[in-house]
């Protein structure tokens, strides 16, 4: 190769360079092309939000109106959990009647597969609730196989609370 097609393929290299950085170099000025930072915002009413559009903002939180926190209705309930004898006897063992269970409470809106807030029951299995008028379903447990705990539907009614038992099955037989 001569000097001359040396020269040109070099000048040509670096003009193909030139371009390719001026041009990525625009677009990245003019923001032609951005991804969001994939933090998430808590709305009043306990849902998230992510960041949206070319300024990255937060999307707009569900408007409730009176729905807003602190709530004036909700649930109050107790979780058992039960057998806790390998063998049932009649007349019942009083050592082996079903006990309070102290565990997780998951709260879904119904018809979401979103958890809506969860809460904790006391040693005593007793728990408490604050939610808006709605209808919900309600699931204790640490979603292991045992024990199996029922699930549980509560219509709450405005500026009341509704009541419920959660039984757990240890699957002890």
């Amino acid at each position: 190769m001569d000097m001359k097609t040396s020269t040109l393929m070099t000048v040509g290299l670096v003009v193909i360079i030139t371009i390719a950085s001026w041009t990525i170099y625009t677009r990245v000025a003019k923001n032609s092309f951005s991804a969001c930072a994939a933090d998430t915002q808590l709305c009043p009413d306990g849902s998230f939000v992510n960041r949206t559009g070319p300024q990255c903002v937060f999307a707009k939180c569900p408007q409730l109106g009176s729905d807003l926190p602190p709530y004036t209705s909700g649930i109050l309930g107790s979780v058992s959990i039960g057998p806790i004898c390998p063998v049932m006897k009649n007349p019942p063992n009083t050592e082996c009647v079903d006990r309070p269970y102290a565990t997780t409470i998951t709260v879904h809106k119904s018809g979401s597969n979103s958890v809506f807030t969860t809460t904790l029951s006391t040693t005593t299995g007793a728990f408490k609730v604050d939610l808006p008028a709605g209808t919900y379903s309600i699931q204790a447990g640490s979603g292991k196989t045992l024990p199996r705990c029922t699930t549980i539907t509560a219509i709450v009614a405005p500026h009341a609370y509704a009541t419920t038992t959660i039984s757990c099955d240890t699957g002890i037989r």
